[in-house]
């Protein structure tokens, strides 16, 4: 007997709903929603049948669910910059536009803070060496030139990265820092 597949179901009269860019499945949006953007936290979107989404933090305290950048995406980021930059001679917004941009680099990579980056790694090779071999790890361990060869790796941080390890988010979150860089660098153009 062949897996018959379940019916679509009907949409309710009076309930707005919304068609998802990425699925092309329809969800209402709650009575008293009136922003699709609000519509779209309650949604997010599918891929291979799960719920992605992914908030990243930006800087200048912006969070971002990078399955849904809210219509005026451009304007908060280009906001942003214009704040970042506030008080530097325009001489000299080339330096700040690398540097913004540097910045967004850091918050995806969660590498703002490099004490806190140098201590996650101390961990994790500590917890790492206690799970596969079931032995603590030797102070010394951590003043060999192999452990600083393999911190100096991981903090190298690359715009174009494997954030998650699920590529679909990554390639979201890449398409998110292409469109910020090309907000940033055409500041001022306008």
């Amino acid at each position: 007997m062949p897996l018959q597949r379940k019916p679509e179901p009907k949409e309710r009269p009076g309930y707005r709903y919304e068609t998802c860019t990425v699925c092309g499945k329809r969800w209402n949006i709650a009575k008293g929603q009136k922003y699709r953007y609000m519509a779209m936290y309650a949604h997010t979107a599918h891929i291979g049948g799960r719920l992605m989404k992914k908030i990243v933090e930006l800087p200048r305290g912006m969070k971002v669910d990078v399955f849904a950048l809210p219509d005026d995406f451009d304007e908060q980021i280009r906001q942003a910059f214009a704040d970042y930059t506030d008080g530097t001679s325009s001489d000299y917004t080339y330096q700040d536009k690398l540097a913004f941009i540097d910045c967004v680099r850091k918050y995806l990579h969660h590498a703002v803070d490099s004490t806190v980056c140098v201590k996650d790694l101390v961990l994790e090779t500590y917890e790492a060496n206690l799970d596969e071999q079931w032995e603590l790890t030797d102070i010394g361990e951590f003043n060999t030139l192999e452990f600083m060869e393999y911190a100096f790796d991981k903090g190298r941080t690359n715009l174009y990265a494997h954030y998650t390890g699920d590529h679909h988010i990554d390639d979201k979150i890449m398409e998110m820092v292409v469109r910020i860089i090309k907000v940033v660098i055409a500041y001022g153009d306008d």
